[in-house]
């Protein structure tokens, strides 16, 4: 037996053919009522473009700390430059790769 909460007023007793749908309060539909336009449940074009764009920068920016990281040892062992940089460009790398992942995390 369906709860009498749940179910839709009918003007009268039931007939044969008379569907009874039960409806979703408010509490679990996420506040969206039954007047509630569609259109304004969805999110702007503009934040689906700036969630795109997040995507995209954040990509970029883990390509480019993943491919720029292995060049750089190849650059110190072949070319060479002073060992106090190693350090500090590996940080960096890993800073772009970190933010990179902050970006691409928060999309939904």
């Amino acid at each position: 037996m369906i709860p009498p909460i749940f179910l839709r007023h009918t003007p009268g007793p039931l007939q044969g053919g008379d569907v009874v749908v039960p409806q979703a309060s408010l509490a679990y539909s996420g506040g969206v009522s039954r007047t509630t336009p569609w259109s304004a449940c969805l999110p702007s074009p503009r934040a689906i473009r700036m969630s795109e764009f997040r995507n995209l920068l954040g990509l970029f920016l883990q390509i480019v700390a993943l491919l720029s990281l292995p060049l750089l040892i190849l650059w110190q062992l072949e070319v060479g430059f002073a060992l106090l940089w190693m350090p500090g460009l590996t940080l960096l790398g890993a800073g772009m790769f970190f933010v990179g992942h902050q970006l691409r995390d928060r999309v939904p």
